[in-house]
C-alpha cells in the first residue's frame, strides 16, 4: 500500500471515529506540525497532493525550541516550503531551556509540553479541531521501549495511537497518520520526490533518552532479533485491542460502582468494589484519578496498587494519599476519591447532630447524625480473648467505674488523651485526628464517648488507656458504632 493511501485511510479512520467533534467537512482547518524533518515534510507534501482534504485549509505550525542555532535556518525553512506550496503558516519561538529550568523538567519534556501548548493555541486560534503530526512506525517502537524500561501498564506498552486527545487539551484530537508508516519508507519519499528536509544535528545526541535507544540499544536489539521492530508494532496492535477491551469492561464496572460526584470529588460503591476483579479495581482507581485530574500524567503502579489495597482492606476512615494533592477516603458504604478542599457532602460517616453533650443509656442508644447510632451494654464478666482479639474499629471494650455517667460529645479545645499503647503518654485529641488523615470537615462533629473524668472511645480509633480493660476488671462496658440498616 502506498504512503499516501496509507495516510487516507488513518485520516479517515481517525476523524470519523470523533462524533463528539461533528461531522467533518474539506472546509475544516487541520495543524500540521511541522518541524522540517523528513517525517513532517514528508506528511505535508502528501497533504498538498489533496490527500483526503483541501490543502487551502492546513496550516502548518513550527516551533523554534531556541536549543541550536540552526533552529532559526529551519524556521524560515518551514515557512518558505508552506509559502511555495500556498500553505499558511504559524511560526513562534520558545524559549525551552528556560522553561525546563523554570518547572524543574528535562529539555526533552519541556520541550514537548511547550509543543503541546503551541499547537493547542493555534487550533483554537483558527477553530480547527484536529492537529497531524509526523511520529512513525519507528517513532512506536521507541515509545514502546521507553515505557517498557521506565515500568508500564498495557496502555504504555501499547504506545502511541493513531489518534487520541491532544495532551492537556481533550476538546483537540492528535492523529499521527504516518504511524504505521517506517522511517526508511519516510526517506524514500523523500528521494523520490525531490524533497530535502532539514537535519536536526540533536538527533545523533545520545545524551538524549530516546536517542540512546535509538543509536545503541536497538542495534543490539537487532543483533537478537532482526525483525524486533516489526514484532513490537504487531505486540502494540494486539495489546491495543485488548486493552480497548478492558476499557469496555471497566466502563461497566464504573457505571455499576459509580455512585455520585461533585467539583473536585467522586463516590464508588464500596460493597461493589468488593466483588470487582483486581486488575479492573486498578483501572477503576486509574479512572477515578483522571475523571478528577484529567491532565495529570505518569501515574505510578505503586501509588495506584496503594490506593486499591486500601480500598479492598482498610476499615472505615482510613485514607489513601493520591498525586497532586489527590486523596482516597473510605466511607461506610463508598470509596470517596476527592482533591484538596473539595465541598463533599457528609453523608456516610458517624458526625454528632449538633455540637454539645448527650447521656449514653446503658444500657441503650443514642442517634447520631448521618443515619449513625452508638449502642452500649454492661458485660458478665471479662472475656480478654474477645477484647484481644477484636478488629473492628466500631467495637470498643472499657472499662467504667460509673456506668450511669457516660456521655457522647464533640471534643474540646486543646483536649488531650492517653491512647492505649502509649504507656501513659498523652496527646492531642486535634493531633490524632489529623495523623489518621481524618478530613478536616469531620472532626468538629466527630463523636468521642467520655466519663465525665476523661475521653474513653475516640469512636473508630483509639481507647484511652485509663479505660483500657485487665483481668481486675470489673465493669466492662461495651460499645458499638454502626449506621442503621434503613437509614
Amino acid at each position: 500500500m502506498s504512503i499516501l493511501n496509507q495516510v487516507k485511510i488513518s485520516l479517515g479512520q481517525s476523524i470519523l471515529r470523533q462524533p463528539n467533534l461533528g461531522e467533518f467537512s474539506e472546509d475544516h482547518s487541520l495543524i500540521l506540525a511541522v518541524s522540517g524533518g523528513p517525517d513532517s515534510l514528508c506528511l505535508l507534501h502528501l497533504l498538498c497532493q489533496g490527500a483526503f482534504f483541501s490543502p487551502e485549509n492546513l496550516i502548518v505550525a513550527h516551533l523554534n525550541h531556541g536549543l541550536r542555532k540552526s533552529a532559526h535556518d529551519e524556521a524560515a525553512f518551514v515557512k518558505d516550503f508552506a509559502s511555495n506550496h500556498n500553505v499558511r503558516s504559524i511560526i513562534k519561538k520558545c524559549d525551552v531551556a528556560a522553561l525546563a529550568r523554570n518547572e524543574g523538567l528535562s529539555v526533552e519534556e519541556a520541550g514537548r509540553q511547550a509543543r503541546y501548548h503551541f499547537f493547542a493555541g493555534v487550533a483554537h486560534d483558527s477553530g480547527a479541531k484536529y492537529v497531524l503530526t509526523g511520529h512513525n512506525a519507528d517513532d512506536q517502537v521507541e515509545t514502546i521501549v521507553m515505557h517498557l524500561l521506565r515500568g508500564s501498564a498495557m496502555t504504555g506498552l501499547r504506545g502511541m495511537q493513531i489518534s487520541s486527545p491532544l495532551p492537556d487539551s481533550p476538546d483537540l484530537t492528535l492523529i499521527r497518520p504516518l504511524l504505521q508508516v517506517s522511517r526508511s519508507e519516510i526517506e524514500a519519499y523523500c528521494v523520490e520526490h525531490d524533497l530535502v528536509p532539514v537535519i536536526d544535528e540533536s538527533n545523533q545526541d545520545t545524551t538524549f533518552y530516546r536517542n540512546r535507544l535509538r543509536h545503541e540499544l536497538f542495534p543490539l536489539l537487532d543483533e537478537y532479533n532482526p525483525g524486533i521492530r516489526e514484532r513490537l508494532q504487531e505486540m502494540a496492535i494486539i495489546l491495543n485491542d485488548d486493552d480497548s477491551l478492558l476499557d469496555e469492561l471497566v466502563g461497566r464496572e464504573w457505571e455499576r460502582l459509580f455512585i455520585d460526584k461533585g467539583s473536585g470529588w467522586l463516590t464508588l460503591d464500596r460493597m461493589g468494589w468488593h466483588s470487582t476483579p483486581i486488575g479492573l479495581q486498578r483501572r477503576l482507581v486509574r479512572k477515578a484519578i483522571h475523571t478528577l485530574l484529567p491532565n495529570l500524567r505518569n501515574v505510578g503502579f505503586r501509588t495506584t496498587e496503594q490506593a486499591r489495597e486500601v480500598a479492598s482492606g482498610a476499615h472505615v476512615g482510613s485514607k489513601s494519599s493520591l498525586p497532586a494533592g489527590l486523596s482516597l477516603s473510605i466511607g461506610y458504604d463508598d470509596l470517596l476519591f476527592s482533591v484538596e478542599d473539595a465541598a463533599v457532602p457528609i453523608q456516610n460517616l458517624p458526625q454528632l447532630k449538633n455540637i454539645g453533650v448527650f447521656d449514653l443509656p446503658v444500657p441503650g442508644r443514642l442517634t447520631l447524625g448521618n443515619g449513625w447510632i452508638i449502642q452500649a451494654q454492661m458485660l458478665e464478666g471479662v472475656d480478654l480473648r474477645r477484647v484481644l482479639e477484636n478488629q473492628d474499629p466500631w467495637q470498643a471494650f472499657v472499662s467504667v467505674a460509673n456506668p450511669k455517667g457516660i456521655i457522647v460529645r464533640a471534643r474540646r479545645l486543646g483536649e488531650r488523651f492517653q491512647p492505649l499503647g502509649m504507656s501513659g503518654g498523652s496527646t492531642k485529641v486535634s493531633r490524632v485526628m489529623i495523623d489518621q488523615k481524618m478530613p478536616k470537615r469531620l472532626r468538629t462533629k466527630w463523636p468521642i464517648v467520655a466519663s465525665h473524668d476523661h475521653l474513653l472511645w475516640l469512636v473508630g480509633y483509639h481507647i484511652d488507656e485509663r479505660a483500657s480493660i485487665g483481668v481486675e476488671s470489673k465493669k466492662v462496658l461495651f460499645l458499638q458504632a454502626h449506621k442503621e440498616v434503613d437509614a
